[in-house]
């Protein structure tokens, strides 16, 4: 008996549509993990914010919101060690502003496709002071 001319087509096939298939699989992994760390990170960034907000005269709202940034992330897993925060609060009362921005580097979960290399968010509020 002879063998046909396309015994080993159906491997070849599947190497070459798989190849394809766990590229997109891959993909599609790092960059969910990187809109996965950017919602945390924008969660904790208006979490700080909405908190510093509604704090008394006498407190220091920008300082609040940095430790408050430290807490949500950390309570969220992710290391704090290089986290830039800048809150800077401008304004006066009643127009007051406090604005919150976190930037920290990204780590990707397989690092085989190219993502972005940080993870930042920006948010602002109006101050309700308390008194």
């Amino acid at each position: 008996m002879r063998a046909s001319p396309r015994r080993g087509a159906a491997a070849i096939e599947f190497a070459l549509c798989a190849s394809a298939l766990f590229g997109i699989l891959f993909a599609t992994l790092d960059w969910g993990w990187w809109f996965y760390r950017r919602a945390q990170v924008l969660q904790a960034t208006g979490e700080a914010t909405r908190q510093a907000a509604t704090l008394p005269q006498s407190s220091d709202p920008a300082s609040t919101a940095s430790a408050y940034v430290i807490e949500n992330l950390e309570a969220q897993g992710i290391s704090t060690t290089a986290v830039c925060i800048t809150a800077t609060q401008s304004g006066t009362s009643p127009s007051e502003v406090l604005e919150v921005s976190v930037s920290l580097p990204f780590e990707p979960l397989l690092g085989l496709w190219p993502a972005p290399s940080t993870l930042s968010a920006v948010r602002s509020t109006y101050l309700e002071r308390q008194d």
